[in-house]
């Protein structure tokens, strides 16, 4: 399911795959490609952010292009939650502010103190 995330032309040549469900795989392709983006630029914020509608939203629209690439919405939907764990999907605090006009949200778990050994109390 790798080649999912950014098929080169001789990944999808191997691929025993009608030319109009290569077509489709390129369209989830390139829709993995805008929400991994995390560049500055207005339009491809744009696009990253409908992306990421589309990928959680799953509506009809996601079911046909899935089922049209010959791969179950499961499927696609399982990579992309896989991307998305791994940090490879995620809006900076500059992306964030840019589209959504307020500071990122802070996670918990972002400001865990950790004590290295050297600055523990030693015990006698």
């Amino acid at each position: 399911m790798k080649y999912l995330l950014n098929p080169t032309k001789a990944q999808l040549n191997n691929i025993n795959k009608l030319p109009e469900e290569k077509l489709f795989i390129m369209v989830i392709s390139q829709a993995f490609t805008d929400a991994m983006y995390q560049g500055p630029y207005r339009d491809l914020l744009f696009y990253k952010r409908d992306a990421i509608e589309w990928f959680e939203s799953q509506g009809n629209d996601y079911n046909t292009i899935c089922t049209l690439s010959s791969f179950t919405p499961n499927i696609v939907s399982k990579a992309y939650q896989e991307a998305k764990k791994n940090g490879l999907i995620q809006y900076t605090e500059y992306q964030y502010k840019y589209l959504y006009s307020r500071n990122k949200p802070i996670k918990k778990s972002r400001f865990v103190l950790k004590v290295s050994d050297e600055f523990k109390i030693k015990e006698s």
